[in-house]
């Protein structure tokens, strides 16, 4: 594919107009005027050695990000020295058989490699997922092993079984809040972070089996009597409210022992695309955490090249008035025509959102994950919808029509 000039750079944006709308009559957003918060995400498949954290954070300041959101926890293991939880084995490929340690800091490299370049580096934490895949740890100091009492189980005592997506941690339980705290604790009091970033901070309900009443062992259901007077057995929607309440309540915990560190650290979570599924579907009540101001900033994963569907999402999040701020999930994996990225970024900056965060780092750069698509095709996609992106942060984009 030839180089994207400027000339054509424009000609890809114009065949974009219509992306949101085709009438004359379109308000306009000045595309000369960018958000100033301007996040990405970074997965934790992005790097194994001290010299990919150091490209990332060079491209990421060279693309107009202001805020990198640093995944440092996968699947209770840690991408940064812990005692609390054993390394990544992401960290562990392609090292001598045995090894047990990658040799480097990977958080404080990336700390150190943002600031640098003048951005905030925020550690991101999967907070309920336990282990991803039907082969479980090899490290025997894992939670899988030590904790087997944390993991749902079903109607039949069944521990949750493994799969091709996250296992989940009982997010009801007094026992894993204490430790997701010593593990969120361990990062502030450690590190310079500019803030602790919140994913899979919900029930995770893409593994439940249909009518496995997770968590359905008893100390979770006595823990709902004492609480209600209730069966859990006997009303399945009060004991889903009492889920999310314990949900809500281990975030504003996090959020308090994370100010009482670190009062200027940012807490934000990343949140289900629409508040109405995230409660009914996922015990995720966000938008009571936005009004409590239990976070500091939300980001709804508006993941999807449906624009109706990411105008009516923002919508929703937009309309909830609250004490925290809202940052535009932006799904650019799913966008095939680098202007839909550039749209919706500018269709949430103008309708109100206070910036933008991109998903992610590999859409845009060329990463060292295997599950990255290095066709010629879509390196080529990349390279397009990166200077479209750099255009628009940088104020170079005409004004066009938006709905």
């Amino acid at each position: 594919m030839p180089r994207l000039t400027t000339l054509s750079l424009i000609a890809v944006l114009l065949l974009g107009c219509s992306v949101f709308t085709s009438t004359a009559e379109a308000p306009r957003v000045d595309l000369s005027q960018p958000p100033k918060f301007v996040g990405l995400w970074v997965t934790r498949w992005d790097f194994k050695r001290p010299e990919h954290i150091r490209q990332i954070m060079a491209d990421a300041r060279s693309a107009g990000v202001t805020d990198v959101f640093f995944q440092v926890r996968g699947q209770a293991d840690a991408l940064y020295p812990s005692e609390l939880e054993p390394w990544s084995e992401l960290l562990l490929e392609g090292l001598p058989d045995g090894a047990t340690d990658p040799g480097f800091d990977p958080l404080a490299v990336a700390i150190d490699a943002a600031h640098q370049r003048g951005m905030k580096l925020h550690a991101w934490v999967n907070v309920m997922s336990m282990w991803k895949g039907k082969t479980p740890p090899r490290d025997r100091r894992h939670v899988f092993y030590t904790h087997p009492e944390w993991r749902l189980k079903d109607t039949a005592g069944k521990p949750q079984p493994l799969s091709d997506h996250y296992t989940t941690i009982n997010p009801v339980l007094t026992a894993t809040h204490k430790h997701i705290l010593a593990v969120v604790d361990d990062i502030v009091t450690r590190y310079a972070v500019d803030g602790v970033h919140l994913d899979y901070i919900r029930f995770i309900t893409e593994s439940a089996e249909t009518g496995a009443g997770y968590p359905a062992d008893r100390v979770s259901h006595a823990m709902f009597t004492a609480s209600t007077g209730q069966s859990a057995t006997a009303d399945r929607a009060a004991y889903d409210r009492f889920i999310a309440d314990r949900i809500t309540s281990l975030v504003e915990t996090i959020s308090t022992g994370v100010k009482a560190k670190r009062p200027d650290a940012m807490v934000s979570a990343a949140v289900w695309r629409n508040p109405q599924i995230a409660e009914q579907n996922y015990m995720q009540r966000y938008a009571d955490w936005m009004r409590e101001g239990y976070v500091d900033a939300v980001m709804p994963m508006v993941y999807t090249d449906d624009n109706e569907q990411f105008k009516a999402d923002m919508a929703e999040v937009l309309a909830i008035e609250g004490q925290a701020v809202v940052i535009a999930g932006v799904g650019l994996y799913k966008h095939e025509q680098p202007s839909q990225t550039v749209r919706q970024m500018a269709h949430a900056h103008v309708r109100g959102a206070d910036g933008v965060c991109l998903f992610a780092y590999s859409s845009l750069f060329e990463s060292v994950s295997s599950g990255q698509d290095k066709s010629d095709s879509a390196r080529a996609l990349r390279k397009m919808r990166l200077n479209i992106v750099r255009a628009y942060l940088r104020g170079r984009l005409s004004d066009e029509p938006t709905p």
